[in-house]
């Protein structure tokens, strides 16, 4: 390795500070609104003077790679997200070149990977305390396995899955330093305390993804690693590591191992093979480019996510369907021609244990990703790939492919300042995004403070895109209600026409037309379009709903009632709403008949079907019925919530106050989370629904797809 300059030496200690501080504010998930995770890695390296290294094929697929996502800001379904994407790649992308100046000195390096084990020592030892809080917990409710309830487990706010992703390059990073600290014991001794707890935490994530990856990470461990005792006392260590997770929860580590054995298990594998499927057909509809970065929900929402009896995720079945939705065929060429240059240099690298380790662990973390593709929305996990990607090419660059000159003078300045331009123009565009979002705030809170006129006039200076369009539509139908005057509803027609042109991927600008129609007095227009919703879209509760009151307006209490009913098998709390209660009262005989079809026809097929069908027994009043039914769906699903609560209610009307007290605590639970045992003296009571829960489906949609709160939506 060549030598440095004092200067150099300065900065490469500075960035080596700046890149643990990036790492801490990632992993811990700082708030971090200014975006200075790019600010803290780049000033130092615009400071490096004359440093330079040989620019291998690696780094230029990787250029490409940054590249091919900026395209996506011109051609994705939804510019805010990509744009979103764009920046955080970005630092990413700076992640990758600091890594690659720090790899290039052995001392810089050992050091950095130093402190990064020791970072991720404290978070992993965090993530497993807090897992025995939650084991409490489960246990303090009367549950007697965790399995059920890992969606409750969130170590330093990760989803299990993601966590476990995060885990495996933990694991991997540990081992991986190992092999540079051939003679310092302490060291040592340190990083195999750290690999043994992360080996440990996948365990205890029981996680099936995260175990078929640790599983491929030993099996590439054993081959590419050469001194046999050294890979075989690691072995015994894991194995050692395992039996003892196992003694403590062997319910939770067989059904994990077994992959298919619980009804939430079979559910989940046969939603990932229906949603793969699903994948190949949207994939035709934008073949070459794709939808762009983070619009894989968004770009599948008509094929898979309107039914309101599927709980909404924001993760692809794999990281190749996922591809294949945001990047398209030419974003899947770029990531081919990655892996080729990956492999690339494993095999010129491939004596160097380091580098061996490094490839194992990007290997399990694909392995992983096509169980689950969690690593481009979890942003630690997305960041570490990166920094792998650059140990990868450590030591001796001769052994690396490489282009014919080095990364200096005119390249590295241009790499420099283009990565400056769409860094500051990303993040520009994002705090004008958070200016709108607070200014709708704003609008929202004069709106309910009564002055509608100010409301309507802020909101029409906001700019014409999609998440401002829907606050001025809304706002404008709303303030109709109050003030009754027409241009209002021209407004918001107009509004929400734009909204529909620039995203027609979204379902619910068509939804909210109807409501417009409405307000207007088209109700043919507006029937039309429902009609036309529920017909494409037959298990989406709202078209339903909405169908009803129509009908019921217009005196059709034989088709509304085939609605009503449709809307509440979907959606059973719609019998315990206001609405409802005031139908009982205007209408007894079409709730009579309504009740009729409810309990002489039940043809569910799922634990979660057998739930809603007992929800509905218990408001109609066939309590016997409904405690079967509901003790049937716990027994398959034991983490659904609602029927815990009604038969807590059954139990004490039926004067089994133990029984009841039971249930009680295992809703507070599932209600509360893992830490509901601590907070027993705020003890949620409940709540009676409301018609602003049928929107919580869409809620999370709009969250994720346009970085808005959803309440800005309701006056």
């Amino acid at each position: 390795m060549e030598k440095i300059s004092k200067h150099n030496a300065i900065v490469l200690r500075i960035l080596l500070f700046a890149l643990w501080a990036v790492i801490a504010i990632i992993m811990f998930r700082a708030d971090d609104s200014y975006n200075l995770k790019a600010v803290l890695l780049l000033l130092p390296i615009l400071f490096l003077r004359g440093m330079t290294f040989k620019f291998s094929w690696l780094d230029m697929v990787v250029c490409i790679v940054w590249l091919y996502g900026l395209t996506g800001c011109l051609t994705g379904i939804n510019k805010l997200q990509t744009i979103s994407g764009c920046e955080y790649n970005t630092v990413c992308f700076i992640g990758y070149w600091a890594m690659r100046y720090l790899s290039g000195q052995e001392h810089q390096l050992k050091l950095f990977l130093k402190g990064l084990c020791i970072l991720m020592t404290v978070a992993v030892l965090l993530a497993i305390s807090t897992f025995f809080i939650f084991h409490h917990s489960v246990e303090e409710a009367g549950f007697d396995e965790v399995y059920s309830f890992r969606f409750l487990f969130k170590p330093l706010g990760y989803t299990t899955n993601a966590w476990a992703t995060a885990l495996i390059a933990i694991l991997g990073v540990g081992l991986a330093t190992v092999r540079l600290f051939p003679d310092s014991k302490n060291t040592r001794r340190l990083l195999y305390f750290l690999s043994g707890l992360a080996t440990c935490a996948v365990l205890l994530s029981f996680s099936r993804g995260a175990y078929i990856a640790l599983g491929g990470f030993w099996i590439l461990f054993l081959i590419g690693i050469r001194p046999e005792a050294a890979k075989w006392r690691l072995l015994g260590g894991t194995l050692l590591i395992g039996v003892v997770v196992y003694s403590l929860f062997p319910k939770e580590m067989q059904t994990t191992l077994l992959m298919n054995k619980t009804v939430s298990q079979r559910e989940s594998n046969k939603g990932r093979l229906q949603t793969t499927i699903t994948v190949l057909d949207v994939f035709r509809q934008r073949p070459l480019s794709g939808a762009g970065a983070g619009n894989y929900t968004l770009a599948i929402d008509k094929n898979r996510n309107q039914d309101t009896t599927v709980g909404y995720t924001s993760y692809a079945p794999n990281i190749l369907a996922e591809w294949a939705i945001e990047k398209g065929g030419a974003g899947w060429m770029v990531y081919l021609f990655l892996v080729l240059c990956i492999g690339q240099v494993c095999w010129q690298r491939r004596k160097n244990e380091f580098v061996v380790v490094v490839a194992c662990t990007l290997a399990a973390l694909f392995i992983k990703e096509m169980t689950l593709a969690t690593i481009s929305s979890t942003a630690f996990g997305a960041f570490i790939c990166t920094l792998l990607l650059g140990m990868l090419q450590l030591l001796d660059d001769n052994e690396t492919v490489v282009i014919d000159h080095r990364l200096n003078g005119r390249l590295r300045w241009g790499i420099l300042i283009s990565v400056v331009a769409v860094g500051g123009a990303c993040r520009l565009f994002m705090i004008r995004h958070g200016i709108y979002e607070r200014e709708c705030r704003h609008i929202v809170a004069t709106f309910r403070q009564g002055d509608y006129q100010e409301a309507v006039r802020l909101a029409g200076r906001l700019e014409n895109r999609t998440p401002y369009l829907f606050c001025k539509a809304v706002v404008n139908m709303e303030g109709f209600e109050h003030i009754r005057d027409s241009s209002y509803l021209q407004q918001a027609e107009t509004f929400l026409s734009d909204a529909r042109r620039q995203m027609p991927a979204d379902v619910f600008v068509e939804y909210l037309q109807t409501r417009l129609w409405r307000m207007k007095g088209e109700e043919e227009k507006a029937f039309a379009q429902l009609e036309k919703l529920a017909a494409a879209y037959p298990r989406n509760v709202l078209y339903h709903k909405d169908l009803f009151h129509l009908l019921y307006g217009r005196g059709e209490e034989q088709q509304a009632v085939f609605h009503l009913e449709k809307a509440v098998r979907l959606y059973p709390s719609i019998l315990n709403m206001t609405w409802m209660k005031q139908l009982v009262h205007e209408a007894p005989g079409l709730y009579e008949c309504l009740k009729t079809r409810l309990l002489t026809e039940y043809s569910g097929v799922s634990p979660a079907d057998d739930a809603r069908y007992g929800y509905i027994l218990y408001y109609c009043g066939d309590k016997v019925r409904a405690k079967d039914f509901l003790r049937k769906a716990i027994e398959a699903l034991p983490n659904l919530s609602t029927p815990w609560y009604l038969l807590a209610e059954l139990n004490q009307g039926f004067q089994n106050d133990t029984e009841a007290e039971q249930c009680r605590k295992r809703y507070m639970l599932l209600q509360q989370g893992a830490f509901w045992a601590m907070n027993q003296d705020e003890r949620k009571e409940w709540r009676e629904p409301e018609e602003t829960d049928l929107f919580q489906g869409y809620a999370l949609k709009f969250r994720d797809w346009y970085k808005c709160s959803f309440d800005l939506l309701f006056m």
